[in-house]
């Protein structure tokens, strides 16, 4: 899985479970900040909690290896494409196990997307 931020150290120190409760409190931070109409500010937490499940997630993969979480964020992907999440699309676009989210060439949708 490619991480956006670099590991923390609590990438170490946390459990999946300890790392989840801070998961939640940043979701407490960006409600907080949406309720007091600070948008920046909520995106600041919105960023945070990206960052604070990137690190759950290498939690993970340290504990159940990286191609349990290719498995997971490919079927997420799946499952998302099937419910038309990624817009309406009659082509050939699908996720390949291990690469992700593969557009069809030319797809009116998709194509060009990484």
């Amino acid at each position: 899985m490619k991480f956006n931020f670099p590991a923390v150290t609590f990438v170490r120190e946390n459990t999946a479970a300890a790392q989840f409760q801070h998961v939640h409190s940043e979701c407490h931070e960006v409600a907080f900040e949406l309720l007091e109409n600070r948008v920046t500010a909520a995106d600041l937490e919105m960023m945070d909690l990206l960052h604070s499940s990137e690190s759950y997630f290498r939690i993970r993969m340290a504990e159940m290896g990286p191609e349990y979480l290719r498995v997971l964020m490919d079927t997420v992907m799946q499952k998302n494409l099937t419910r038309g999440y990624y817009g309406e699309c009659r082509c050939a676009c699908m996720v390949v196990p291990g690469f992700g989210f593969v557009p069809e060439m030319g797809c009116p949708v998709h194509d060009g997307e990484e």
